[in-house]
């Protein structure tokens, strides 16, 4: 008798060819400076203060500010409430 293999469908794919993962905006949120990144300086962006023409917001961060008011990275606010989204 044939040994039987699970058969896994392979990863979605994005039009770049990347892995797809479907964002879930209020997902649990993690800590992103973890072990190398710790040595760095801390960097506070704000999205559009250097080009606003070509600076731009994550929907995803959008989405969870609106149904989480709790949720205010630095700067989101400013951004949002320039208008530009």
């Amino acid at each position: 008798m044939p040994s039987q293999r699970r058969l896994r469908m392979p990863p979605r794919r994005h039009k770049t060819g990347w892995p797809y993962v479907d964002p879930n905006p209020l997902g649990t949120l993690r800590h992103s400076r973890t072990a190398f990144y710790r040595l760095l300086p801390r960097l506070i962006r704000r999205p559009g203060a250097k080009d606003p023409d070509h600076e731009y917001v994550a929907d995803t961060a959008v989405d969870r500010h609106h149904r989480d008011r709790q949720y205010a990275p630095a700067g989101l606010i400013e951004y949002l409430d320039f208008g530009v989204r």
